[in-house]
């Protein structure tokens, strides 16, 4: 008798609030506080779902991500806090959410029964590349590589490029010819499957 499918949550699947989107968007602007409403399409169902969202500055100059929308019927408003940590680079600041759950730093909130928390908060859920198995996983590195053959051939011919050094290929030169052979590995793969 077989398993029973579990059928887990994917990372990929849900709605993500990401910093990168608000702050193309004008949400994180110290100027002046926005709001709108971000709405997502599902890549499955094409159903869609939405929320208002509200940028607003505490007293202490903290800037708050006012979360307001409804899940099931049921209304859901909550804020999550976001903090600026100097980069490693030394120029700039970068900004980072405080899932209200965990109090971890994070750049993606994922929605996950109606919640927009860090991924860690969540158990049992997973990205798609995680519950594949690894020979569907080489294939479809190598139907990838087959469709991009071209540009792989491009780089690798390219003028000037420099392929040997004291006798030797170098490194990108290599990696060119091992993505090329299993980028026409995936285009054999495919022939053999059309054959069928």
């Amino acid at each position: 008798m077989g398993r029973q499918p579990t059928f887990p949550t994917l990372f990929d699947e849900v709605n993500i609030l990401c910093l990168k989107f608000l702050k193309q968007h004008g949400y994180l602007n110290p100027d002046k506080p926005q709001q709108g409403v971000i709405t997502w399409t599902s890549r499955n169902t094409g159903r869609k779902s939405s929320i208002n969202i509200r940028s607003k500055f505490t007293e202490g100059n903290r800037l708050l991500i006012e979360l307001d929308y409804q899940y099931q019927k049921q209304p859901r408003n909550y804020s999550v806090s976001i903090v600026y940590l100097p980069s490693n680079l030394g120029v700039g600041e970068i900004e980072y959410f405080i899932c209200p759950k965990t109090n971890t730093r994070c750049r993606k909130l994922h929605c996950i029964n109606g919640w927009f928390y860090h991924r860690t908060a969540f158990s049992g859920c997973y990205y798609d590349c995680q519950i594949v198995c690894k020979k569907l996983r080489t294939y479809t590195v190598a139907l990838n590589l087959n469709r991009d053959i071209g540009e792989l051939y491009a780089k690798r011919f390219q003028k000037y490029r420099k392929t040997h050094y004291r006798g030797k290929k170098t490194k990108i030169v290599q990696q060119l010819d091992k993505q090329i052979a299993l980028g026409e590995y995936g285009g054999r793969m495919v022939e053999t499957l059309l054959m069928m």
